[in-house]
């Protein structure tokens, strides 16, 4: 490893960066990253040498990466304008010119591995490496080293920088191994049934990278494990609740299978209809719609399809379909705005016994009982009246269709 916390240049404390997360730049108790609008390109061609540090790169790459847009007349000359600034930022004044932080080499710029500074990046990554060689000899010490490496891990790599194509690569590299560090630990610890380490690993794991189903599954073994059911039919409910609204995903058949086991080890007999009453009853969230996931709405609306075999009761089947101006850059944003506006507006506009669905990534489906068939088209009206209230983009068309609920109509 080339980077050593607490080394020493004639006498001077070394540089600590940290980027994982957050960026900071830190000697001894310093901190010496503070940006304002005339050091803000200076900070930036920091974080630029330091994601670049293996690879020597030329003015002209570095300009192109940095600052396309920008017109200089002597552009090589800026950027040792620059470079001179940073220097001076990065330096001590009695560095010699070896261990200045940026070196001068064949026309093209690097970070000086002999500096000595130490960065969060590379350390994680360094542990990791240890561990996984580790893990077979010695599975207790892996565990250490992979919980060391992850406590480094505060979040993406250089967090600030949105959209810069120099970073998104390396901040995916980042985020990957960071999964796939989880993953690891906690297999080893599941080995050794350490579940309340299990557990903690995992929580913490939720603050960076919520949306990976695999860490909520291995979360909800381990509270299984632990005795602690009640916990774990909680979490998956508000997970599954979270999948389904934030990212219009439910959970896979995996979960689903444990999901049933826990409710299985929460039932207990009781006699008490009264009590049994109370625990299936749930406070809506909403005097609006149900809103509840493909599943359930498939259930509903095959037991409508029975119910009106039996009475002739009239259930009408609405179909709602956002569809947006053709563009050659998908807009995912926007499209899971207008999504989201759509199932407010839904929730909102129709009465407390319907049902609402998110069937997939364009389109709702919404279940109609005792309701006649001119009145949908009412109904209808409410809906596309108010959806273009509410909704802030003018460019989605939406389109309706309704249909009787009958016998043989499965979906």
């Amino acid at each position: 490893m080339n980077d050593i916390r607490g080394e020493k240049i004639n006498n001077n404390v070394s540089l600590e960066i940290f980027t994982l997360g957050q960026f900071v730049v830190r000697r001894g108790s310093d901190i010496i990253s503070g940006e304002n609008k005339r050091s803000y390109r200076i900070w930036e061609l920091c974080k630029y040498f330091i994601t670049k540090r293996d690879k020597p790169t030329y003015s002209e790459t570095i300009m192109e990466d940095l600052w396309p847009d920008r017109d200089y007349s002597d552009s090589k000359q800026a950027l040792r304008t620059q470079i001179y600034r940073l220097r001076m930022l990065l330096d001590r004044k009695d560095t010699p010119e070896e261990y200045s932080c940026i070196t001068f080499s064949g026309g093209a710029y690097a970070l000086n591995k002999n500096t000595g500074y130490w960065l969060d990046a590379q350390e994680f990554e360094s542990l990791y490496n240890e561990a996984v060689h580790t893990t077979l000899k010695n599975p207790n010490s892996a565990i250490e080293k992979y919980k060391k490496a992850a406590s480094l891990y505060k979040g993406d790599y250089l967090p600030e920088i949105s959209y810069a194509e120099w970073v998104i690569p390396v901040r995916n590299y980042y985020n990957h191994l960071y999964i796939q560090l989880v993953l690891d630990l906690t297999a080893l610890l599941h080995d050794q049934e350490r579940n309340d380490e299990i557990i903690e690993v995992m929580e913490n794991a939720f603050l960076i990278e919520f949306f990976e189903e695999e860490f909520h599954f291995r979360y909800l073994r381990a509270l299984i494990a632990a005795g602690r059911q009640r916990q774990a039919q909680s979490h998956y409910e508000y997970t599954s609740s979270v999948f389904y609204r934030e990212m219009g995903i439910e959970m896979s058949s995996s979960m689903r299978d444990l999901y049933r086991n826990i409710l299985f080890q929460n039932n207990s007999v009781n006699r008490d209809l009264h009590l049994v009453q109370n625990s299936l009853y749930e406070v809506p969230e909403s005097d609006g719609a149900f809103l509840c996931t493909s599943d359930v709405f498939r259930y509903l609306y095959n037991l409508e399809v029975r119910r009106n075999e039996r009475t002739g009761q009239s259930v009408f089947l609405g179909m709602l379909t956002l569809t947006w101006p053709p563009s050659d850059n998908e807009d995912l944003i926007t499209m899971r705005n207008d999504m989201h506006c759509l199932e407010e507006t839904l929730l909102n506009s129709l009465r407390k016994g319907d049902v609402v669905c998110r069937w997939n990534e364009s389109q709702y489906l919404i279940l109609l009982p005792e309701i006649t068939l001119e009145n949908t088209d009412l109904v209808m009206r409410r809906i596309k009246f108010n959806f273009r209230r509410f909704s802030n983009n003018q460019q989605v068309d939406i389109t309706t269709s309704v249909k009787p609920v009958q016998p043989g109509g499965i979906i």
